[in-house]
């Protein structure tokens, strides 16, 4: 698909999305905390299901463009996936209004983003990618990382002992492969979002086994519980910080300068910070 083909569907996209925010916000007299709208539920189904289906078939195409997909509550901490919210008629009134002005917001953005590139160039679709990380066997990544890194997978295992669930040690170690890949690949800004996304469940993880609860779920939290009990050695807190907050200008809504262009040796960085962390654990 071409970049001006995919500009098209996602402006045709948009202008269904702010359709179905009107009338949705139309279908309450007033806000009643009913969970399911009490006007128009036939029509509001029936865009829903447009949408979701407009959705499945254009999301290997925008996977490449977005970053994380969650919001969280001021008030209860609560987190859920604003597209399926959006989207969908399972939410209550106020997270579906909310989440309907964020991803009418996401999409400007990705056609702002679009609008600067050559109108007549492939859509690069980061799902192939994917694919072929899931095809990067283990093995082999692993013998690219202690190569790299000096760390086989058995070693960072026992850093790691305190993950008990197999099923979550098993997708830290997905992620860490894949995050590999992409460095090596030339992919930059998704091998700094894989890795920051394994330091950041590690530390979760970390603080739970410590019975030290943070004081909100949010990454910058994690570092500071880390740091106010002493759980890291003099350093190794600095050196998270400094990755937290450039795994926040990677953010695409942040993403307004090229200045602030991934390297290669950031993305080493940033996986070695996985394996820096670990060693402290």
């Amino acid at each position: 698909m071409k970049v001006k083909e995919l500009i098209e569907k996602l402006e045709e996209f948009q202008k269904k999305l702010i359709e179905h925010q009107t009338l949705y916000s139309n279908s309450f007299p007033k806000y009643s905390g009913e969970m399911y709208p009490v006007r128009n539920k036939h029509e509001l189904q029936e865009q829903s299901l447009r949408l979701n289906r407009w959705w499945g078939e254009n999301q290997s195409n925008l996977n490449q463009l977005r970053d994380a997909t969650t919001v969280q509550s001021p008030s209860t901490g609560d987190e859920w996936d604003y597209t399926d919210s959006a989207l969908g008629l399972n939410e209550v009134a106020p997270n579906k209004t909310q989440s309907l002005k964020k991803l009418i917001a996401e999409i400007d953005r990705i056609i702002g983003k679009l609008k600067s590139k050559n109108p007549n160039q492939d859509v690069y679709s980061l799902s192939d990618n994917f694919k072929k990380a899931e095809q990067f066997s283990d093995s082999k990544a692993w013998a690219g990382i202690k190569k790299d890194f000096d760390v086989n997978k058995r070693a960072f295992s026992k850093k790691i002992n305190f993950v008990k669930d197999e099923f979550k040690k098993k997708i830290i170690f997905r992620d860490t492969e894949h995050a590999y890949f992409f460095m090596q690949n030339g992919f930059y800004k998704p091998a700094v979002i894989l890795a920051g996304g394994v330091i950041e469940e590690l530390l979760r993880l970390y603080l739970k086994y410590q019975k030290i609860s943070p004081d909100n779920n949010t990454f910058d939290e994690y570092i500071k519980s880390c740091d106010k009990n002493g759980l890291f050695k003099k350093g190794i807190s600095q050196l998270s910080h400094s990755f937290r907050n450039f795994r926040n200008i990677v953010h695409l809504e942040n993403e307004v300068s090229g200045k602030y262009s991934i390297s290669k040796a950031t993305a080493q960085g940033a996986i070695s910070s996985i394996f820096t962390i670990s060693n402290d654990f």
